[in-house]
């Protein structure tokens, strides 16, 4: 079925097991659970491939995106590939020299 559409399945798994025992039994505790997660790629052709943990190089590229935005799966593509971040500005704002602000004050009291 992936030959006949010319697609890739990904597989995505995320497992959770809790250990009697060893948790504290306070709300929010976690420590009683160790987790564990798989992800694979199987291509056209069946072939599976598993990516393995990230490059520092990605980690590096990583680094520049905000907390806010650092589980998107855009913004984290975009900054491993090398492309811009298209939530920051692509250049800086230059600053209006006396002439654009006379315009400007000029415009705001409704002067011609």
């Amino acid at each position: 079925m992936l030959a006949a559409s010319d697609r890739c399945l990904v597989v995505a798994l995320s497992l959770q097991k809790y250990h009697k025992g060893n948790s504290s039994g306070q709300l929010g505790d976690t420590s009683g659970f160790t987790h564990r997660s798989l992800l694979a790629i199987v291509d056209s052709r069946g072939q599976v491939w598993r990516p393995q943990r990230l490059s520092r190089q990605a980690k590096a590229a990583l680094q520049g995106i905000g907390a806010e935005r650092g589980r998107d799966i855009y913004p984290r593509f975009r900054a491993i590939a090398g492309l811009a971040d298209e939530e920051k500005p692509s250049r800086e704002p230059q600053p209006l020299d006396a002439e654009q602000l006379q315009l400007l004050y000029e415009q705001l009291l409704g002067r011609p």
